[in-house]
């Protein structure tokens, strides 16, 4: 335990140091611009604006951050040789994963901590009422953050940087494309399709099961069975992920 909080601080602070977190202030600059001009075009509704302004940058902020860093994750330590120096100290290879993992995800979560203030702060501002979904909303864009960025450690596992990056961008828009392609015409007139459509929904992510941001506004849509059922989606994935992860990460040849 003592070496996972090692080296998941050793993460941590070695990602904070790159600046990332900048990020957080452009999109929060950004916002606050954007949710003023919105204000002077929308008449009675600048709240729900600057919160579907607010709540989508957040989304794609965490997703952008778990690609990228996530795809160099481990790379990154095996091109600086950090990760042979490591390794060869008392440190099982499992725990250098998942404590590299947790300094990501511990990132991800300041990410997701600060964009948040600036979205409930704007929100409040404009007299916006605060709901539990927009904080279930909040949970599930940090959570679709940590189901990409475990994607893309396990693919990057497998191949370059760049060819990771492209598989798990492909996933995730299929992921929050599946539902529509499931209710078009052409799927439901061929069984075959429909099948194979249902098989890869059940095999890979489906993020539709976390896009509560299209639910914030209509609360009477979905109901808490749903909500409890798409938390319990996302963590069991993303421990399934993880265990892949570490699978594959003790196999592989380090040269």
């Amino acid at each position: 335990m003592k070496n996972l909080i090692t080296v998941s601080k050793y993460a941590f602070l070695e990602l904070y140091k790159s600046r990332i977190l900048l990020n957080v202030l452009i999109l929060g600059f950004f916002l606050l611009v954007m949710a003023s001009v919105a204000s002077e075009f929308t008449y009675g509704v600048p709240e729900k604006v600057a919160l579907n302004f607010g709540l989508g940058l957040l989304s794609l902020s965490l997703v952008a951050v778990a690609t990228f860093m996530g795809a160099t994750l481990v790379s990154r330590e095996m091109e600086n040789r950090t990760l042979y120096m490591i390794l060869s100290r008392p440190v099982d290879r499992y725990v250098f994963l998942v404590g590299r993992i947790l300094g990501l995800s511990g990132i991800l979560f300041v990410n997701a901590l600060i964009l948040s203030i600036f979205t409930l702060s704007l929100y409040l501002f404009l007299d916006g009422k605060l709901s539990s979904l927009i904080f279930h909303s909040i949970a599930f864009s940090y959570l679709e953050g940590l189901l990409v960025m475990l994607v893309v450690v396990l693919f990057s596992l497998f191949s370059n940087t760049v060819i990771s990056v492209l598989f798990t961008l492909t996933i995730y828009v299929s992921g929050h494309a599946i539902e529509a392609v499931k209710s078009t015409s052409v799927v439901k007139v061929n069984k075959l399709l429909a099948s194979f459509i249902d098989l890869y929904s059940t095999v890979m992510p489906n993020f539709t099961k976390l896009n509560m941001k299209r639910f914030v506004f209509y609360e009477d849509l979905v109901k808490i069975d749903f909500i409890a059922s798409s938390y319990a989606y996302v963590i069991c994935y993303c421990l399934l992920l993880i265990v892949l992860s570490c699978i594959a990460f003790n196999k592989k040849e380090l040269t």
